[in-house]
């Protein structure tokens, strides 16, 4: 239902072949997805050598420079009131406005102070309001500014420009009345009037899967949606900026021919390249695989790095392969060269002044990233310096999985802090598996370094818990987990994980409600003793564990089975069974087990396919199945994973099953 409404919302020409692919037989699918990537090549490939050849495109930072600066400094010093001090903070006022909005301005008392004595009272209201405490503009304030301007041609671009990010849609009708009966340009009303409607489309559907929206959702969808399109047309109809198609294309799939239009009017918009890549790229969106492919590579080829268009070769292909469902070590050990292109694409955008800050802070990490790969550790080094790292950006959590770059995060932090000859010499034992030399090394830095960083003893703990799994697990050794001295991890379901004091072998970043994962991999076959416990006095404690695969293609398939315990006064219930049995459907069968309160002792047993479980002192299993063996056969390492509620793990180890023969 979706694509109907889609296609008959947008008009879009979305490939009914594309969507046909995703469910064809994986050698016909392959074959026809192929065949479509080569017809979006075709127009690509001329896009590319457009954007490539063609000087006389405007770019963002011309724009900015030749009519969006010169509209600002008239605003703000409409009379030539400002001294040549005032005018060169003014000026550096354009390149805040430029990348982080009017709300992004440091000094911005001062600023008021200046536009109070050189801009139309206007301009310098405006301007208070959206800098002030409540930063709150009132929409009678940029009625009155539009009115006053008589703003026509690119100067309602620099409208839009001005505010795009500090006025708020959350009073967007009553705004919407005051702009409809406004003396102002058509295209600026329309310009509101495409956003009011997109985000009223977006409403009335609501966030959710396209499979739990309502019949009564779809038709507001639809509604909002046409009115959004007919704004939008008769916008394009009047000047082909490349604005209208940005906040129109948050609606979702748009004609191609669209794209390239807009790109032709402003070739390098960062938030139009972002949609459509999400919209008109991804599966999910009627696109594919292999159309992020091309994109990202038509994007490279263009070479015109005084724009930010070739970078998006780096976040098209890492978008991609977060999208196959592939570890990025296991992808980029297939494809080296593509790191070398990341890397191309990336370094010139790091000090580029033309570009938005967050593509040049998202450039630096995903520069960092392919040197980390690569194993040049130098350059990693070099690339993590060049750029403010205290914030993590946000597009990067969405690219990777967030405890991966966390443990990234942890290397290059390390590698390049106070002690960096140290832990690079550590780290390249570590990549070497010398692991005896890096036990031996780890040694010295803990002897010669009285006081290390939370950082750097945790880059330590996580790697000598990662070399015990690789040297004593196979041997039968068991490996015991790190935690803090005389404190207790305990876990809150659906909530924030609570960790008084540092753990070293867990994520030390969580968000809510993520589980807690041991961070390095362990065997497909293994013994887990733990003791775990209720926090506090509680009634009830729920625990669960499973084991997530490190294979891809079985993680994707979410069939891999959990264990879950639900411990009450009077006993205790053992599920075993795929999550959606156990929460979802509420199908899984429990198995009763005595309980009488207190920490109990929990083992853990996968054994040729074969799943034990022991609770307490007892030597034999209070549950046991074979129910997934052909499932727990197939798997060769992967992470261990634990949620619950109310609980707390007191102790952790692993260890090889001992086997009967």
């Amino acid at each position: 239902m979706i694509r109907k409404t889609i296609v008959a919302l947008l008009g879009v020409a979305l490939s009914a072949a594309t969507a046909m692919a995703q469910s064809m037989p994986d050698g016909f699918a392959g074959f026809l997805r192929a065949a479509l990537a080569r017809q979006h090549d075709e127009w690509l490939r001329d896009w590319s050598e457009n954007m490539r050849t063609n000087t006389a495109l405007e770019t963002c930072a011309s724009f900015r420079d030749t009519k969006l600066r010169p509209f600002l400094l008239h605003e703000m010093d409409i009379e030539g009131k400002a001294t040549k001090d005032e005018r060169k903070f003014l000026d550096d006022v354009v390149d805040t406005i430029w990348t982080a909005g009017m709300k992004g301005v440091g000094q911005y008392d001062r600023l008021n102070k200046i536009l109070a004595r050189t801009a139309r009272r206007s301009f310098a209201d405006l301007v208070r309001e959206a800098t002030g405490k409540k930063r709150c503009v009132k929409s009678e304030t940029i009625v009155r500014w539009l009115e006053e301007g008589n703003f026509h041609g690119d100067d309602m671009r620099g409208v839009f420009w001005t505010f795009r990010r500090d006025i708020s849609f959350t009073n967007r009708h009553l705004l919407g009345n005051y702009i409809e009966k406004a003396d102002i340009d058509e295209w600026l009303k329309l310009l509101w009037h495409i956003g009011v409607e997109r985000a009223d489309a977006w409403k009335a559907r609501g966030g959710g899967w396209a499979s739990n929206v309502t019949g009564e959702g779809w038709d507001g969808f639809a509604k909002h949606g046409k009115a959004c399109r007919e704004a939008f047309n008769r916008a394009m109809e009047l000047h082909s900026f490349p604005e209208p198609l940005y906040l129109f294309s948050d609606l979702g799939p748009f004609d191609d021919e669209l794209f390239v239009r807009a790109t032709a009017a402003q070739m390098d918009y960062h938030g139009l390249f972002s949609n459509y890549l999400w919209y008109n790229c991804y599966p999910r969106w009627c696109g594919s695989l292999e159309k992020m492919k091309v994109f990202a590579e038509r994007c490279r080829e263009t070479k015109r790095h005084d724009t930010m268009i070739p970078y998006f070769y780096a976040e098209a292909l890492l978008k991609m392969v977060k999208d196959m469902g592939v570890a990025p070590e296991d992808y980029f050990r297939d494809h080296a060269d593509e790191l070398d292109k990341i890397i191309e694409v990336c370094t010139p955008q790091i000090k580029n002044r033309n570009a938005f800050a967050s593509v040049r802070q998202s450039a630096a990490v995903c520069a960092t990233f392919a040197y980390s790969l690569k194993g040049d550790l130098d350059k990693t080094v070099e690339t993590w310096r060049s750029f403010d790292h205290r914030t993590l950006p946000n597009l990067m959590y969405k690219i990777f999985e967030s405890a991966y770059l966390n443990d990234r995060w942890l290397l290059w932090n390390v590698i390049s802090g106070k002690r960096s000859a140290d832990f690079l010499r550590l780290h390249k034992l570590y990549l070497a598996d010398d692991f005896s030399g890096f036990m031996s090394a780890a040694g010295e830095v803990k002897r010669k370094h009285a006081k290390l960083t939370a950082d750097e003893e945790s880059y330590i703990e996580e790697r000598l818990m990662d070399v015990r799994m690789k040297l004593d697990f196979p041997s039968g050794k068991p490996v015991p987990a790190a935690f803090p001295k005389s404190k207790a991890c305990w876990l809150t379901y659906g909530g924030a994980w609570r960790l008084d004091g540092s753990c070293a072998y867990l994520n030390k970043m969580y968000k809510g409600g993520d589980p807690l994962e041991w961070n390095v991999s362990v065997d497909g076959e293994f013994r887990m003793e733990c003791e775990i416990a209720p926090h506090g006095e509680c009634d009830s404690w729920q625990f669960e564990f499973h084991q997530k695969p490190g294979d891809p293609a079985i993680e994707m398939s979410g069939t891999y089975p959990h264990l879950w315990l639900d411990f009450k006064k009077d006993g205790c219930e053992l599920f075993f069974a795929e999550w959606v049995d156990i929460h979802d459907s509420k199908s899984a069968k429990a198995t009763s087990v005595p309980y009488s309160g207190g920490a109990v002792k929990l083992v853990v047993e996968y054994n040729r396919g074969k799943v034990s479980v022991f609770l307490g002192d007892d030597s034999s299993p209070v549950f046991e199945t074979e129910d997934f063996a052909d499932f727990l056969n197939t798997v060769k390492y992967g992470h261990l994973k634990f949620n619950g509620s109310h609980a707390r793990i007191n102790s952790l180890k692993v260890m090889k099953p001992k086997r009967a023969d």
